[in-house]
């Protein structure tokens, strides 16, 4: 696997405040990278193919507060939740998404 096509997301999930109205907002579930707290990562596709569809993509954290979860999901259209190797019942990752999905 090419080393560009992986992007740590640094920035703030307030980026959802600054996308235009008309333009469709999609939040992408970030793992944590291993070893290094507070580091995120996404396959820089998913960023890619949210943007080739017209949208703009966000990054949303894992481990964060229950209000952090409720204040960018009353900002974004829809969330990409990408796969991979976690643990679907202990997972950070898990916990994220089931709280999306209530």
């Amino acid at each position: 696997m090419k080393l560009n096509t992986i992007i740590i997301w640094t920035v703030s999930a307030a980026i959802c405040s600054c996308y235009p109205s008309s333009q469709p907002v999609i939040g992408v579930l970030l793992e944590t990278v291993y070893n290094s707290p507070g580091h995120y990562k996404a396959m820089a596709d998913y960023k890619s193919f949210i943007e080739q569809g017209g949208a703009a993509a966000v990054p949303i954290f894992v481990n964060q507060t229950d209000e952090y979860y409720e204040s960018i999901m009353s900002r974004i259209n829809g969330v990409l939740l990408p796969g991979g190797g976690v643990n679907l019942l202990t997972s950070f990752y898990a916990r994220v998404a089931y709280k999306i999905f209530q």
